[in-house]
C-alpha cells in the first residue's frame, strides 16, 4: 500500500469516527437521554432526575472528547520536531479531569438535596435556608479535592502542597476566628432552628419579624420598620424569644367594679364572665380563671386569666376586643358600674362638740 493511499485510509477512518461520534452523540441527547429522563419522571425518587440532569452535559462532553481523541490517533501524525501524538495523550486527559470534576461539581447539587432529605425530611423551610450552605460547602471540598488530584497527575508534590496550605490555613484561621464563629453559628441556628424567616422572635430586648438568615448573620425586622443584623455566633450564646412559636396566647386582666356591688351581684357577675368565656369558640376551654380576688382601695376586683387559640396578634386583639365588649353588656344588664380611682374628703365643721 502506498503513502498516499494509507493516508488517504487514516483520513477517511478519522473522517468516519468523527461522523459516527456525532451521530452518537445525537442520538444520546436526542434519544438515550430523553427516554431515561421520561422514565424517571416517573418515580416517586426526585433525586434521579437531579442526577440525570447534573450528568447530562459532561456525558456529552466525554462523548465529544471521545470522538475526537479516537480520531486524532487514527491520523499519522509527525514526531518531530514536537511529539505530537504525546502531547494529545496529555490533553486528553487533561480534558477528561476536567470533565470529571465538572460532572462531580454538578452533582452536588442532587448531593446536597439528598442530605437535606435525611436531615430534615419535609421541612421545605428549613430546606430553603439550609441548601446554598451546605452546596457551597460541597462544592468547595469537590473543587479542593479535584485541584489536588489534578495537581498530582501533572507531577507536583502533593505532600509538601499540603503542609504549606496548613500552615497558610492556622494563620488565615486565627485572623478569621469572628468569621468561623459566625460560619459555625449558622450550622447550628439552621440545625436547632429556634426561629425560621418570617417568626416573631425578641433577642436581647429587640423584638421583630426575622427577614433572612445568611452565611454570616441574621437580618430582623423591627415593628419600627428599622433592620436589625444579628451576628449569628451571638444567636448561640443569647436568650431567643419565639412569640411565633406560641400555640396559644394569654389575656390577663382585672375588672374593677364600685363598692356599691352586693356580693350576690358580685357573684352572679363572676358565673356571667366565666360562662361568656365558655361560650366562646376561640377561648381555651381548658384554662379559663374567673375569680373576685382583692378589696382594691377603689374597686372590687374580679381577676380574668384566659388563652386565645389565635396566635397573630391582630387576630388575638379582635378575640379580646369582642369579650371586652361582652364584659361591658354584662355589666350593664345587671346594674353593675366600673371602678375608677375615687377618694371621699370628710369636712369637719367648727365649734364645741355637743354635750
Amino acid at each position: 500500500m502506498s503513502l498516499s493511499t494509507d493516508l488517504m485510509t487514516r483520513l477517511m477512518i478519522a473522517a468516519g469516527i468523527l461522523v459516527a461520534t456525532f451521530a452518537l452523540r445525537m442520538l444520546l441527547k436526542g434519544v438515550v437521554l430523553r427516554q431515561l429522563m421520561r422514565l424517571t419522571s416517573l418515580t416517586r425518587w426526585r433525586h434521579d432526575d437531579l442526577v440525570l440532569e447534573a450528568l447530562k452535559p459532561p456525558v456529552l462532553a466525554f462523548t465529544l472528547g471521545l470522538g475526537l481523541y479516537s480520531a486524532l490517533e487514527v491520523l499519522p501524525l509527525p514526531v518531530k520536531p514536537v511529539d505530537l501524538p504525546l502531547w494529545i495523550t496529555k490533553t486528553w486527559h487533561g480534558v477528561m479531569a476536567v470533565v470529571a470534576v465538572w460532572a462531580l461539581y454538578r452533582l452536588v447539587t442532587p448531593l446536597a438535596a439528598l442530605l437535606e432529605d435525611r436531615l430534615f425530611g419535609e421541612d421545605e423551610t428549613a430546606l430553603r435556608q439550609f441548601s446554598p450552605i451546605l452546596t457551597g460547602v460541597l462544592r468547595f471540598m469537590t473543587v479542593s479535592l479535584a485541584a489536588l488530584f489534578i495537581a498530582h497527575n501533572m507531577g507536583y508534590q502533593v505532600t509538601s502542597l499540603l503542609a504549606g496550605l496548613g500552615i497558610g490555613g492556622l494563620a488565615v484561621a486565627l485572623a478569621a476566628q469572628d468569621t468561623l464563629a459566625n460560619i459555625l453559628g449558622t450550622v447550628v441556628v439552621l440545625s436547632d432552628q429556634p426561629f425560621r424567616v418570617g417568626d416573631w422572635v425578641m433577642v436581647d430586648g429587640q423584638e421583630g419579624v426575622v427577614e433572612s438568615i445568611g452565611f454570616r448573620s441574621t437580618r430582623i425586622r423591627t415593628f419600627a420598620r428599622s433592620l436589625i443584623v444579628v451576628p449569628n455566633k451571638l444567636l448561640t450564646e443569647r436568650q431567643i424569644e419565639n412569640w411565633s412559636a406560641m400555640n396559644r396566647r394569654r389575656v390577663k386582666m382585672t375588672l374593677g367594679l364600685t363598692y356599691s356591688t352586693m356580693p350576690d351581684a358580685m357573684a352572679a357577675f363572676v358565673e356571667g364572665v366565666r360562662a361568656l368565656l365558655g361560650q366562646d369558640a376561640d377561648v381555651d376551654q381548658e384554662a379559663i380563671t374567673v375569680a373576685f380576688t382583692e378589696f382594691n382601695a377603689s374597686s372590687l376586683d374580679v381577676l380574668v386569666v384566659y388563652f386565645t387559640h389565635a396566635v397573630a396578634y391582630p387576630d388575638h386583639l379582635v378575640v379580646r376586643q369582642r369579650l371586652n365588649l361582652a364584659f361591658l353588656r354584662l355589666a350593664a344588664e345587671q346594674g353593675l358600674s366600673f371602678a375608677f380611682p375615687t377618694r371621699t374628703v370628710l369636712m369637719g365643721g367648727g365649734g364645741d362638740s355637743p354635750a
